[in-house]
């Protein structure tokens, strides 16, 4: 059996740079958050970064999807088709900076954002 740590569903090996780009982005909400002295949103933030690698392959293969499937748009009209995107991705970071959401870790931030941008509901 492969490990679902680094394989999907299906069997296919999942990118690690998926991991890294996640984090990343998580580390970029950290110093945004602590730039402005939000300290509460900085550690949420943190905590998603520390958590990013607990998030099971299948489940980093659904959200990097999201993006990735834009990525394969035309390039013509590459900002606009990331912008519902990034929108959603923002509107979930400034509710962390309101105290609005508060996801346990990088798993809660990710099925959320999947539920909001397919209009479905965890289980």
């Amino acid at each position: 059996m492969d490990d679902p740590a680094t394989h999907d569903l299906f069997g296919n090996e999942i990118d690690g740079w998926y991991w890294q780009l996640t984090e990343e982005a998580f580390e970029e909400q950290v110093e945004a958050f602590q730039g402005v002295g939000s300290w509460r949103a900085a550690a949420v933030a943190d905590r998603l970064v520390a958590t990013t690698d607990y998030v099971p392959a299948q489940l980093m293969a659904e959200y990097q999807g999201l993006w990735n499937d834009v990525g394969l748009l035309h390039e013509a009209n590459f900002d606009s088709d990331f912008s519902p995107l990034i929108a959603t991705y923002n509107a979930m970071m400034a509710e962390i900076g309101r105290g609005a959401f508060l996801p346990a870790d990088a798993i809660a931030f990710i099925v959320e954002f999947i539920c909001r941008r397919t209009g479905t509901r965890g289980s």
